[in-house]
């Protein structure tokens, strides 16, 4: 079985191709079988996250070995939980952290024991993922998909052993590019299927400081959700007062007396001078 497809004005147009051989008179006939899988109109995306933080703020989330944690939002079919929590991106802090990804994810498979603090090696992947299908894995790979849930980026555990798969995505941090990184971790039995459903949404705050696609225990009760399924771009900063982030560019205070800034200045003899 051979999978194809090509794009045409943002329409890719899926074929499954099965092929077989016939000898006659010395001469090989190729049968052809084409059928089409699935029309869609599918669009990149782009998005942008933009974190800002005070100097003061930066001393200290450094010195208590945190890093900026970025969690993404998963939906895990047939189960009721999300599997394990995966740090998607997790980096040190600048005073304006600029987080960019596109809307492409791969699907994976890893042989990790799954465990908080376990980073994830990916074992076999499918850089590009097509939504909608579902991919069988067995004799360490993926194979060409069949139909899958719309919307949704299928696996089919097709050994009889136990193994982790997710979903993976790239994206661009402080103008470091991280590739295909685990965003969850499923544990498969074997023949068993699982289908998951991203959301362009995401958790943020504050962890202790590790690798991207590290396995955490949870997703800490103070993180800032935000939902990038009706915005592209989204600013917040980290908010000392409360210890977590908060939506919005950092406050700037100016202080001003009349139209222009006063700054005052004493003489030896107590007279008062101002200059603007």
């Amino acid at each position: 079985m051979i999978s194809l497809y090509k794009t045409v004005n943002d329409i890719e147009i899926y074929h499954f191709i099965h092929m077989e051989l016939n000898y006659f008179n010395g001469s090989i006939i190729y049968n052809v079988l084409i059928f089409p899988a699935y029309f869609w109109s599918f669009e990149m995306s782009d998005y942008e996250l933009i974190v800002e933080l005070e100097d003061a703020d930066i001393d200290h989330i450094n010195d208590a070995g945190q890093a900026i944690t970025i969690v993404k939002n998963l939906k895990n079919i047939p189960y009721a939980k999300d599997g394990y929590p995966v740090a998607w991106l997790a980096f040190k802090p600048f005073e304006k952290n600029t987080i960019t990804w596109v809307n492409e994810y791969g699907v994976y498979a890893s042989n990790t024991v799954p465990a908080p603090g376990k980073k994830l090696v990916q074992n076999s992947e499918v850089e590009v993922a097509t939504v909608h299908c579902m991919y069988p894995f067995s004799e360490g790979m993926f194979h060409a998909p069949h139909l899958g849930t719309k919307n949704s980026y299928g696996v089919e555990n097709s050994t009889i052993d136990t193994y982790v798969f997710g979903l993976n995505q790239s994206a661009t941090v402080n103008s470091e590019f991280a590739k295909g990184v685990p965003l969850n971790a499923e544990e498969l039995l074997g023949k068993e299927t699982v289908e998951f459903t991203p959301h362009e949404s995401v958790y943020v705050f504050l962890y202790k400081r590790h690798d991207n696609g590290v396995i955490i225990s949870e997703v800490v009760s103070t993180a800032l959700k935000l939902d990038f399924t009706t915005v592209h771009s989204i600013t917040i900063h980290y908010d000392s007062a409360t210890a977590k982030f908060a939506l919005g560019p950092l406050p700037r205070y100016f202080f001003c007396l009349g139209e222009l800034p006063v700054f005052a200045s004493f003489s030896m003899d107590g007279s008062e001078s101002r200059a603007a």
